[in-house]
């Protein structure tokens, strides 16, 4: 007669942490459009979301990186998670840069610039560099890190 067997199964248990990033207009100009605007300074496993008030779409796509111990390692640099782009075209053209194409829908459509850092200690900045401005509307990014929490 066979013994009970039980299989246990453990499911790691994840948090997220949100930070929401509301860029309002200055005097009629979004500081998004003029130059870097500096963000939180998040790393790890990403979901960024993007969205100007103007035209309401919203666009969003997966990153990871900047986990290295020390500066020049690989492990500092940001990648694109393949395939997780959503109202938006992204490219790397330079390690760290993450140029977001988003479409027509999008005031005729606008190019971000987000940069990441591979130095720890200094924060990513977004700038939109299309002539397609957002101008006197608010812009909004919210950046999503996913922790995996290990222990019961």
């Amino acid at each position: 007669m066979a013994g009970i067997v039980a299989q246990y199964t453990q499911v790691p248990r994840m948090r997220r942490v949100v930070t929401n990033v509301v860029v309002p207009p200055v005097v009629g100009v979004n500081p998004v459009d003029i130059g870097a605007y500096t963000l939180p300074n998040v790393r790890g496993q990403l979901l960024i979301n993007g969205v100007a008030s103007d035209s309401g779409l919203q666009w969003s796509f997966q990153a990871f990186g900047g986990f290295g111990d020390f500066p020049g390692d690989f492990t500092q640099n940001f990648f694109l998670e393949p395939g997780t782009e959503i109202n938006c075209t992204v490219t790397q053209p330079i390690a760290n840069l993450f140029r977001i194409v988003t479409p027509v829908g999008d005031a005729g459509g606008r190019v971000y610039d987000l940069q990441f850092y591979p130095v720890q200690s200094v924060p990513p900045t977004i700038r939109q560099t299309s002539v397609n401005i957002i101008g006197p509307a608010t812009f909004t990014l919210q950046l999503i890190k996913n922790l995996l929490i290990e222990g019961f």
